[in-house]
C-alpha cells in the first residue's frame, strides 16, 4: 500500500475518469463546481454506527454532464455475483471502475478502517488471479484488497446497496 494523494475521493475519481477516458483534465475545483457546487446540510445516517454528517457540496450528476459532456450514472446492483460480473466487465472494457465503498471496511484506509463508516469512491484498476485480489486507488491510497473485503465494504455502504458509477 503507498500513500499517493490527499482530495476528495468523489472528484479525485472523476478527475481520473476525465484524464485517462476523455482526455479532459478534471481539476478538483472544476469538478465541484461542475457538479453544483455548495448546498450546506446535515444528514444522519442510520446505519450500524449512528452518525451524523456535514455536507457542504451538491452532487447533481445532470449538471455534470451539461458541464462537461461526460456522462455519469450510478446503477444498483443485486448481488454480490451480479456486481463482481460488471467489475471484470468493465476492466476488461474500460480498464478500470468506479464504486461506492463504505470507508469502515477498507483495511488499507488506516484513518478510517473499523473506525468511521462514510461512503467512499473507489476505482478498481486491476484483478490479481494469482493473489485473488483487487488493485484500487483512492484519494489517497493505492492498494490491494480480497475480493472478500471489497464486496463487505461495498455492500456495507450508507445506501445499503451495491453501487456503481457508469461512465
Amino acid at each position: 500500500m503507498s500513500v499517493i494523494r490527499n482530495k476528495h475521493c468523489l472528484y479525485d475519481s472523476l478527475g481520473e475518469i476525465l484524464k485517462n477516458h476523455e482526455k479532459i483534465l478534471g481539476e478538483e475545483s472544476v469538478i465541484f463546481h461542475s457538479l453544483g457546487g455548495y448546498r450546506f446540510q446535515v444528514i444522519k445516517f442510520d446505519n450500524f454506527i449512528p452518525s451524523y454528517a456535514l455536507r457542504g457540496n451538491t452532487l447533481d450528476f445532470d449538471l455534470f454532464f451539461e458541464n462537461t459532456g461526460v456522462r455519469v450514472t450510478r446503477i444498483e446492483e443485486n448481488t454480490k455475483e451480479e456486481a463482481l460480473k460488471n467489475t471484470y466487465q468493465e476492466l476488461k472494457v474500460k480498464g478500470f471502475q468506479m464504486v461506492i465503498a463504505n470507508c469502515y471496511h477498507l483495511p488499507f484506509d488506516t484513518i478510517n478502517y473499523k473506525k468511521n463508516s462514510d461512503n467512499h469512491m473507489l476505482l478498481i484498476h486491476n484483478y490479481d488471479r494469482n493473489k485473488k485480489c483487487f488493485i484500487v486507488s483512492d484519494s489517497a491510497h493505492r492498494a490491494e484488497i480480497s475480493i472478500e473485503d471489497l464486496m463487505l465494504a461495498r455492500k456495507k455502504n450508507n445506501t445499503k446497496k451495491i453501487s456503481i458509477f457508469q461512465y
